[in-house]
């Protein structure tokens, strides 16, 4: 039985028709999830590790009605509520993977029905973390669709052959091992190595290898997430933040 229930009122004043219960779940569980009307581009509730990933510095609570775009970019939002509103069509759930603020996301996307705030119907989006696994472990989000529109975060100011090395330090390979696979020396390396400890405010290899993992970056994902992607600059994502 699907029952109307104002969602929490830190987080919304918008009712939204989701079954008892699931709105402190999504609320209190510290999975992202945001509930957006793909129609007319606004967002219509999020919880907060929505907003620590996509809202640069807002809250939850100041997230309902606004345009996703305003957080984003125009390509970007565009490209979400393209797949959303193809949900919402065929009734089907789709799942595919995004890279925002440098962390790598599973997105389920599932439609929601026609309701008072979003006659035409909406979509609950629910993230996991798409972390690199070890090797020889499934990719969680292999084989489905890589959103093209994406926000590097801290690593928007790497070069490719920096994401490369950091790449190999999540895997776990030494300086040595890292030089052998790319035809470098290991003094060229570790070069590398503490130029990117500089340029992302970490100080060991674990904390560079969490980097990495958050970014879902491995020998097998970086060509897809990174050098297929069109990477949204700073200083648009600065801009939408603003408006």
């Amino acid at each position: 039985m699907i029952l109307a229930k104002p969602l929490r009122e830190e987080s919304s004043r918008v009712s939204i028709p989701m079954s008892l219960g699931w709105e402190e779940l999504l609320g209190d569980a510290g999975v992202p999830a945001v509930v957006s009307d793909p129609f007319a581009g606004r967002i219509l509730w999020a919880n907060e590790p929505f907003a620590a990933i996509y809202a640069k510095g807002r809250r939850a609570s100041e997230l309902a009605g606004r345009r996703l775009a305003e957080l984003t970019s125009e390509e970007a939002a565009m490209e979400r509520h393209s797949i959303s509103r193809d949900v919402i069509r065929t009734g089907k759930p789709r799942v595919i993977r995004d890279l925002w603020n440098g962390r790598a996301l599973c997105v389920t996307i599932r439609p929601l029905a026609p309701f008072d705030q979003a006659p035409n119907g909406a979509v609950l989006a629910v993230f996991r973390p798409a972390l690199a696994g070890p090797p020889g472990l499934a990719d969680p989000c292999e084989g489905v669709h890589q959103l093209r529109n994406i926000d590097l975060g801290p690593l928007a100011n790497l070069s490719k052959r920096e994401l490369e090395v950091l790449a190999h330090i999540g895997e776990g390979l030494t300086n040595a091992e890292i030089a052998s696979r790319l035809h470098r020396t290991a003094k060229t390396i570790e070069a590398h190595r503490t130029s990117l400890a500089a340029k992302l405010g970490v100080g060991t290899r674990v904390e560079l290898a969490a980097v990495a993992a958050r970014a879902g970056l491995g020998p097998h994902t970086l060509p897809h997430a990174v050098q297929r992607a069109n990477p949204i600059s700073p200083d648009k994502i600065e801009r939408a933040a603003s408006n």
